[in-house]
């Protein structure tokens, strides 16, 4: 009984210690070298969000010709910034912080000029 125990024991901590090894990432969406997998997939979903916000507006009349204009000015920037990232196939951490905070800076424009009549 006593080396059934001894055995279930032992059997125990190897697999935990085993497991423990092998545990996923905690960032799981990088690979080795910080490259973001996801990066693209979020760029083009914002960009398409924000492509049909700035429509919807001009659209209601939400916005006037030179508010849409800037704002799709912008917009096209962001456009041409992740292709030229996107010439070596992936997108870096530091071009990803680059569109993000580009990204942002387009949101809070269409939300302010969205808001600005009402």
């Amino acid at each position: 009984m006593k080396k059934l125990i001894l055995a279930s024991v032992v059997a125990a901590l190897s697999f935990s210690c085993a497991r423990g090894q092998y545990r996923e990432r905690a960032y799981a969406h990088e690979d080795h070298r910080g490259y973001d997998r996801d990066a693209e997939y979020r760029i083009e979903s914002f960009q398409r969000q924000a492509w049909r916000k700035i429509e919807t507006g001009r659209r209601q009349g939400r916005l006037s010709r030179g508010e849409y204009n800037r704002l799709m000015r912008k917009y096209n920037e962001i456009e041409v910034m992740q292709r030229r990232a996107l010439r070596n196939g992936r997108i870096s951490p530091g071009e990803r912080r680059d569109l993000e905070r580009e990204m942002a800076a387009l949101d809070r424009m269409i939300h302010r000029d969205l808001r600005n009549r009402f």
